[in-house]
């Protein structure tokens, strides 16, 4: 099972406690920081919320 939560359930002893459940445990970054240089050079829609072009100029096959 997968279970995704914001950044502030991030941390080791959650992720390591979810293991022991077998759960992957996923946060985001929900933090409201500048975004990392890889991310930075995709292009987002208007709300964030879908990847609209890669760096290479290409559209996503999907996007969720």
């Amino acid at each position: 099972m997968t279970i995704v939560t914001d950044s502030a359930y991030s941390s080791t002893q959650n992720e390591e406690l979810a293991a022991e459940k077998n759960v992957h445990l996923v946060t985001t970054n929900l933090t409201g920081r500048k975004a990392e240089d890889i991310l930075a050079d995709f292009e987002f829609s208007e709300d964030g919320r879908k990847v609209l072009k890669c760096p290479g100029g290409h559209e996503p096959k999907s996007c969720s």
